[in-house]
This record gives C-alpha cells, sequence and structure tokens, in this order.
C-alpha cells in the first residue's frame, strides 16, 4: 500500500507532467512502522517492532534488523543480503510486514508470516531478516521469484508485476485478495492474478494493495494511459464495482465511474484514462490523464473518499473536489491513501489532504493542517497556521501520519508518534498537527530524484543516482 523509491515526473499525451504516486517515494510508512530507501540501496526503518494482544507485546521482525526491540525512533538498517541490493522499491501495508524488490528483480520479505505473506514456505511465523520470495507458479530456474519489476504490500498479502506484464500475489486469501478466484485459501508462494475466464491479467503496468483488495492498472496500448481492475474484499464498497457472476470479486474484472451524482451512485462508464492508482485501507485514490482526482470506497472516517459530505459508501468513482484549493474539483500531479485519509500534491505543488482526523485510535493531526477535526474535502497541509508546504514533489501516507518531500530533498512529517514513527528521535503521546522538518538521517543519505522520464518507457530505472 505504501511504496518507497524515488521521483520520477511521468510526461503523458496531454503534456501534462504527472509524479507517479505509490512508486516514486523515498519515505513512507505502514502500520505503526517507517522505512526509508538511502541513496546507496540501503534500506532504513523505525518505528514499531512488535504487535500487542491483550496487553501483551509479542516480537513481529517488522524493523528488518534482526532486534527484538519494541521500537525505534530513529532508523535503523534492515539486514538484507548482498544479492538483494541495491534495493529499488519497499512497500509496507497496514499489517504487520515489508515487501521489497532489488534492482535485480528478485524479491524479499520480512515481518509477520502467519499467512505466508514472506513468500517462503522455509521462513517461520516471525520474519525478523530479510528472506527470498519463492517461484510458486512462476516458471524459474532458481526456485525464486524473479523479473519482476513492480511490488505491492497488503494487510497480510503482495503484489508483484513480472516483466511479461503477468501479476502474482501471495500471503493471505480468505476474501479473494489474491485474485485467483475461488479457491479461499492462503498461498505461502506466488499464484498468477486472474480474470474470469481463467487467463491471467496482463498489461499490468502498476498494482496498489487496499487491506484485503487489490487494484491494478492495466494498459493495453504501452501509453501509461490505462484500465483499473479490482478484485478480493468489498465489505466498504471499495471494489469500485458491484459483482456479478460474469465479473465475480475473487477474480480481476474492470471498476467504473459514477454516472449520477454521488447520493443516487449508478454505474457508468469503465474507469480509463488513468495515469495513477493509491489505495488506502478500504478506498482507491487515481488521477487521469488531466490530471483530476477520483476516489471510490468507505465513505466514513470523516468522508474518506474526499467526493461528498455524507458518510456513505460509493460504489463507483467521483471526482474528488477541490476543497481549499477553490477549485471545483481537485487537480493533482501525485495521491496517496492512507487509513482513511486521503493526501494529494497540486498541480502547483502545495500538499492538501481530507478525510479522517481523529476517529480512529491512535488518530488525530494526520492531516497536517493543525487540528484533529476531520475534513470532507481537502485541506492545505502546514508547518504552521499561515504557512502551507509549497514545491512538493512526492507526499506519501503512514496509517495515520505522513511525509512530504520538497524540490530541496527537504522531509517533512506530521501526525501519530506515539512508538516515533515520524523518525524523529523520539516518541509523543500527542500528535503533530503540523507537519516538521525531518532531520538528516545518520547512514542513510535521500536520493536525490531524477528529474524527469518519460512513461512508462523509462519508469523502471533504479537507484542508486550518481
Amino acid at each position: 500500500m505504501k511504496k518507497f523509491l524515488l521521483s520520477i515526473a511521468v510526461i503523458v499525451s496531454t503534456s501534462v507532467f504527472y509524479t507517479v504516486q505509490a512508486q516514486d517515494l523515498t519515505i513512507s510508512g505502514g502500520n505503526n512502522v517507517s522505512a526509508m530507501i538511502c541513496a546507496n540501496g540501503n534500506v532504513f526503518t523505525w518505528g514499531m517492532n512488535y504487535w500487542e494482544v491483550n496487553s501483551q507485546k509479542a516480537g513481529n521482525g517488522n524493523l528488518g534488523n534482526g532486534s527484538s526491540d519494541d521500537y525505534v525512533t530513529t532508523p535503523t538498517q534492515v539486514i538484507l543480503p548482498e544479492s538483494a541490493k541495491p534495493i529499488k522499491q519497499v512497500d509496507a501495508g497496514s499489517g504487520s510486514h515489508f515487501v521489497a524488490m532489488g534492482c535485480n528483480g528478485t524479491v524479499w520479505c520480512w515481518g509477520n508470516n502467519a499467512n505466508g505473506q514472506a513468500g517462503n514456505p522455509a521462513a517461520g511465523g516471525v520474519v525478523t531478516t530479510a528472506v527470498q520470495v519463492k517461484a510458486g507458479q512462476v516458471p524459474s530456474s532458481s526456485g525464486y521469484l524473479e523479473g519482476v519489476k513492480y511490488i505491492s504490500g497488503g494487510n497480510d498479502e503482495n503484489y508483484a508485476i513480472l516483466e511479461t506484464g503477468e501479476l502474482v500475489a501471495w500471503g493471505q486469501n480468505n476474501v479473494g485478495q489474491l485474485g485467483c478466484g475461488n479457491d479461499l485459501t492462503d498461498h505461502n508462494t506466488p499464484v498468477y492474478v486472474c480474470k474470469a475466464d481463467g487467463s491471467h491479467l496482463k498489461n499490468v503496468i502498476m498494482v496498489e494493495a487496499g487491506d484485503e483488495t487489490g487494484y491494478a492498472l492495466v494498459d493495453e496500448d504501452g501509453d501509461g494511459i490505462g484500465t483499473v481492475y479490482s478484485w478480493g474484499g468489498d465489505a466498504a464498497s471499495q471494489l469500485g464495482r458491484v459483482a456479478t457472476a460474469a465479473e465475480p470479486k475473487y477474480y480481476a474484472a474492470p471498476c467504473y465511474k459514477n454516472a449520477n451524482d454521488p447520493t443516487n451512485p449508478v454505474k457508468g462508464a469503465i474507469l480509463d484514462n488513468i495515469v495513477a492508482i493509491s489505495a488506502g485501507d478500504c478506498m482507491l485514490l487515481m488521477i487521469d490523464k488531466d490530471g483530476y482526482v477520483w476516489a471510490f470506497g468507505h465513505g466514513a472516517w470523516g468522508m474518506m473518499t474526499g467526493t461528498w459530505t455524507y458518510s456513505a459508501d460509493h460504489v463507483y468513482a467521483n471526482q474528488v473536489l477541490g476543497g481549499e484549493t477553490g477549485d471545483p474539483y481537485l487537480k493533482a500531479k501525485a495521491v496517496s491513501a492512507g487509513q482513511g485519509f486521503g493526501m494529494a500534491i497540486t498541480i502547483d505543488g502545495k500538499a492538501v489532504a481530507w478525510g479522517n482526523n481523529g476517529a480512529t485510535q491512535r488518530s488525530g493531526g494526520n492531516l497536517g493542517n493543525g487540528t484533529t477535526t476531520s475534513e470532507p474535502n481537502p485541506v492545505y497541509i502546514r508547518t504552521d497556521a499561515a504557512t502551507p508546504i509549497s514545491n512538493c514533489v512526492s507526499i506519501s501516507d503512514g496509517d495515520t501520519w505522513g511525509f512530504i518531500t520538497t524540490t530541496d530533498n527537504t522531509l517533512y512529517t506530521w501526525g501519530d508518534n506515539s512508538v516515533g514513527q515520524l523518525g524523529l528521535g523520539n516518541k509523543e503521546n500527542t500528535p503533530r498537527k503540523y507537519a516538521v522538518r525531518m532531520g538528516s538521517l545518520a547512514g542513510c543519505t535521500v536520493p536525490d530524484p531524477k528529474p524527469q522520464i518519460t512513461f512508462p518507457e523509462d519508469f523502471y530505472t533504479c537507484v542508486p543516482f550518481e
């Protein structure tokens, strides 16, 4: 659900520049833990390293540093074999594990493995240092998953796009989140995501994991503009469609736009002309080729979809309103979806957020506007009451906090810091309600963003940049 890579600008046929959110980030967070890819391709993590059930703590290996520490408030290096480095992508879902991809196309996991999300049957229930994902259904002479160009991690499942454009998944499958059909059993090695006719989903250029729902951007003609597909859980209308016999929820099928106003949702056209997607726990944000932001899914938690002022779920996609920007509808070059809230970078480089701002445990301040009041429409993320952050190039979320990188590579963070997940060297009972500047990370230099590339031809460029 949250990825860490490098800032990448995308040029599409409309001559509008987009930052591909969800795979362009050096820093972001998951469930009470954060991570960063360094300029040399190493990975650092900080935050919580345990589960807490009935006031009992148990280590879950989230930090990937081999330790049993409860938490760390400053970055600590993930233990990775040299064969995995340099790391190109890292993703933490809302569960308690990470999935990472090396520049060589191999995939590695650490953390909770109770549902096979480490992708390696020999790994055990808790993985404190990274293990390599097995090949599963994918042909491989080595027995390990190779030839991967894109990853995403969900609550207890993972996805990987192969060089063939096919998509595989592994981990928990109790509601069909692996997209492999009516067999709702967990898979501890990769299986192919399929359509209802049994054929593999192909031409996938982006994949995003919600808590128990998968999303793919499918580009049939290679122009970087695609159609959104979904599969898996739909308890909060997060499929973007109503499952039918022809398009069952356990297989990948297209999502749809709303043909009416949000108070009376009616199935409209297939959701196409999309250039970027970002999944929250139970919603999806998208940017279309003209820069407009769309959303569908759970409508509660302060109106997390940003598309209306009521709390009903949004079965089909609607445009996100402009809110504090003053425009009727939000236009953006990046989006990021968290646990009950959404964020975006506007075309002029400011950051906005909307949705939950204190309605769930350990939340409050995650909109970064100085309040703990939920907002149904976008508000500016600020450093103080009078100063919205400008010159933003990337934005990313933890479950209840966020990060921004600006054009000069300054890092900002805000929100929940109860276990040190903001990386400020401390933990706090009160969330940071305004964005604060992060200091330098010892042993981890922020990679300079490559100015721009053409999508999709150059999208899979790897760190480090020299």
